[in-house]
C-alpha cells in the first residue's frame, strides 16, 4: 500500500471519529433540553394549558433520539471495519431515504397512538372495581 492510500485512510478516520464526536455532542444536548422541558413540565399545574405541548416536544425529541443513536450505532460500525455495501445510484439512495423519512413519520404515529392504546387500557385496568378496591 503506498503512502497517499494510507494518508486518505487516516483522514477518513479523523473525519469519522470527528463524526462520532460530534453527533455525540448532539445527542447529549438533546438529553439535557428533554430533561429541562421534563421539569419544566413537572413543575407545570396539571390544568396548565402549556403542558400539552411540552409533553408532545418531548416526544417528538424522544423519538429522534432513536434515530440518532441508530445513526452513532452505523458510525461506530464503519470505524470499527464492519464492511459497507457498494455504493448505489445517487437517485436510488434518495429515493430510500425520503421514503425510510416517511415510514419514521408514520412509525411516530403508530408508537404514539399505540402507547396511548396501552395507557388507556392500563387506566381501565386500574379503576376497575375488582382493581380499584383491592389492596394489591
Amino acid at each position: 500500500m503506498d503512502g497517499g492510500q494510507q494518508d486518505g485512510r487516516d483522514a477518513a478516520a479523523r473525519l469519522g471519529e470527528e463524526e462520532v464526536q460530534r453527533s455525540s455532542e448532539v445527542f447529549i444536548n438533546d438529553l439535557d433540553a428533554i430533561r429541562v422541558l421534563e421539569l419544566e413540565k413537572r413543575g407545570l399545574a396539571s390544568d396548565d394549558p402549556r403542558r400539552p405541548e411540552l409533553a408532545a416536544r418531548i416526544e417528538v425529541m424522544t423519538m429522534d433520539l432513536f434515530a440518532r443513536s441508530e445513526y452513532q450505532t452505523r458510525l461506530v460500525a464503519v470505524q470499527s471495519g464492519v464492511p459497507t455495501p457498494p455504493a448505489r445510484a445517487l437517485h436510488d439512495v434518495l429515493a430510500d431515504w425520503r421514503d425510510a423519512e416517511r415510514r419514521l413519520v408514520a412509525a411516530r404515529h403508530t408508537v404514539r397512538d399505540t402507547a396511548g392504546e396501552s395507557n388507556g387500557f392500563r387506566d381501565e385496568y386500574q379503576r376497575h372495581p375488582h382493581v380499584a378496591g383491592s389492596d394489591t
